[in-house]
C-alpha cells in the first residue's frame, strides 16, 4: 500500500460530473420556457376544459331526454 498521495488532475473530476450539468442546463432551460409559456398553458388548458364540460353537459342532457336510447347503447357496447 502506497502512503503518497497523488493528486488526481482537475479534469477527470469535471469529465465524471457531465452528466450532472448537461441535466442542470436542460432542467434550467426547461424551466424558463415553462414559465414564460405558463399563462397559455393555462389558458388552453380553460378551453379545454370549457370544451369538456360543453360536450358532457349535451351528452347528460340527450340521456335525460332520452333515457331507453342511452341505456340500449350501453347494452350494446
Amino acid at each position: 500500500m502506497s502512503v503518497i498521495f497523488t493528486p488526481r488532475a482537475r479534469s477527470s473530476r469535471w469529465k465524471a460530473l457531465w452528466p450532472l450539468a448537461l441535466l442542470l442546463a436542460v432542467s434550467i432551460i426547461g424551466g424558463v420556457w415553462l414559465w414564460r409559456a405558463w399563462p397559455q398553458v393555462l389558458m388552453q388548458s380553460a378551453v379545454w376544459q370549457r370544451s369538456l364540460n360543453l360536450e358532457l353537459s349535451r351528452l347528460l342532457q340527450a340521456v335525460a331526454e332520452n333515457p331507453a336510447a342511452a341505456g340500449l347503447s350501453l347494452l350494446g357496447v
